[in-house]
Protein backbone atom coordinates (compact mmCIF):
# COMPACT_ATOMS: atom_id res chain seq x y z
CA UNK A 1 0.00 0.00 0.00
CA UNK A 2 1.84 3.42 -0.94
CA UNK A 3 1.26 6.21 1.55
CA UNK A 4 2.54 9.22 1.29
CA UNK A 5 4.41 10.94 4.78
CA UNK A 6 5.15 14.54 4.44
CA UNK A 7 5.19 14.27 0.76
CA UNK A 8 7.46 11.30 0.31
CA UNK A 9 6.14 8.23 -1.31
CA UNK A 10 6.35 4.93 1.16
CA UNK A 11 5.23 1.60 1.62
CA UNK A 12 3.64 -0.64 4.36
CA UNK A 13 3.07 -3.89 3.66
CA UNK A 14 1.70 -7.14 5.23
CA UNK A 15 1.53 -10.47 3.40
CA UNK A 16 -1.06 -13.12 4.14
CA UNK A 17 1.53 -16.86 4.69
CA UNK A 18 -1.21 -18.93 3.31
CA UNK A 19 -2.28 -17.07 0.28
CA UNK A 20 0.33 -14.71 -0.66
CA UNK A 21 -1.65 -11.38 -0.92
CA UNK A 22 -1.61 -8.29 0.55
CA UNK A 23 -4.27 -7.71 3.37
CA UNK A 24 -2.07 -4.31 4.51
CA UNK A 25 -5.21 -1.86 3.58
CA UNK A 26 -7.97 -4.27 5.31
CA UNK A 27 -5.34 -5.03 8.76
CA UNK A 28 -5.47 -0.98 8.93
CA UNK A 29 -9.21 -0.50 7.47
CA UNK A 30 -10.61 2.14 10.25
CA UNK A 31 -7.56 2.54 12.02
CA UNK A 32 -8.06 6.57 12.16
CA UNK A 33 -4.41 7.30 11.27
CA UNK A 34 -4.86 7.15 7.05
CA UNK A 35 -6.45 10.11 5.41
CA UNK A 36 -7.52 10.54 1.85
CA UNK A 37 -6.10 13.74 -0.13
CA UNK A 38 -9.01 14.38 -2.75
CA UNK A 39 -6.51 17.04 -4.61
CA UNK A 40 -3.44 14.40 -4.74
CA UNK A 41 -5.97 11.12 -5.11
CA UNK A 42 -3.93 9.48 -2.39
CA UNK A 43 -3.47 8.05 1.27
CA UNK A 44 -1.51 10.21 3.31
CA UNK A 45 -0.30 9.70 7.16
CA UNK A 46 2.06 11.55 9.92
CA UNK A 47 5.70 10.46 10.42
CA UNK A 48 5.02 9.03 13.89
CA UNK A 49 1.69 6.57 12.71
CA UNK A 50 3.98 5.37 9.64
CA UNK A 51 6.84 4.22 11.99
CA UNK A 52 4.37 2.97 14.47
CA UNK A 53 2.45 1.24 11.91
CA UNK A 54 6.12 -0.26 10.07
CA UNK A 55 6.90 -1.32 13.39
CA UNK A 56 3.45 -3.21 13.25
CA UNK A 57 3.26 -4.41 10.73
CA UNK A 58 7.00 -6.60 10.80
CA UNK A 59 6.03 -7.70 13.95
CA UNK A 60 2.66 -9.17 12.98
CA UNK A 61 3.77 -10.71 9.88
CA UNK A 62 6.72 -12.11 11.40
CA UNK A 63 4.60 -13.74 14.14
CA UNK A 64 1.74 -15.28 11.25
CA UNK A 65 4.60 -16.52 9.44
CA UNK A 66 5.75 -18.63 12.28
CA UNK A 67 2.18 -19.49 13.17
CA UNK A 68 2.00 -20.69 9.46
CA UNK A 69 4.56 -22.80 9.66
CA UNK A 70 3.43 -25.18 12.59
CA UNK A 71 1.25 -28.08 12.18
CA UNK A 72 -2.12 -28.08 12.46
CA UNK A 73 -2.58 -29.53 15.83
CA UNK A 74 0.26 -26.98 17.34
CA UNK A 75 -1.69 -24.03 15.24
CA UNK A 76 -5.02 -24.52 16.71
CA UNK A 77 -3.35 -24.19 20.20
CA UNK A 78 -2.14 -20.93 19.33
CA UNK A 79 -5.60 -19.53 17.86
CA UNK A 80 -7.14 -21.06 21.10
CA UNK A 81 -4.47 -18.95 22.97
CA UNK A 82 -5.60 -16.24 21.20
CA UNK A 83 -8.51 -16.19 21.38
CA UNK A 84 -9.05 -16.39 25.05
CA UNK A 85 -6.60 -13.53 25.41
CA UNK A 86 -6.75 -11.15 22.35
CA UNK A 87 -8.73 -7.80 23.64
CA UNK A 88 -6.70 -5.44 21.91
CA UNK A 89 -5.96 -5.05 17.97
CA UNK A 90 -2.66 -3.03 19.34
CA UNK A 91 -1.81 -5.76 21.26
CA UNK A 92 -2.03 -8.94 18.42
CA UNK A 93 1.84 -9.29 17.65
CA UNK A 94 2.47 -9.79 21.65
CA UNK A 95 -0.58 -12.11 22.52
CA UNK A 96 0.19 -14.41 19.34
CA UNK A 97 4.25 -14.39 20.05
CA UNK A 98 3.67 -15.38 23.60
CA UNK A 99 0.82 -18.05 22.64
CA UNK A 100 2.94 -19.59 20.16
CA UNK A 101 5.95 -19.46 22.71
CA UNK A 102 3.41 -21.49 25.28
CA UNK A 103 2.16 -23.94 22.49
CA UNK A 104 5.65 -24.92 20.90
CA UNK A 105 7.64 -25.05 24.40
CA UNK A 106 4.94 -27.82 25.54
Amino acid sequence: MNIYVNGTEKKLVITDPKTGCDWTEDCMDGSGDLSWNNEEDRWEMDQDAYEWWVDYLQKREAIENKIADLDDYIKGKVQNEINETYTEFNDFPDVAESAYREATEN
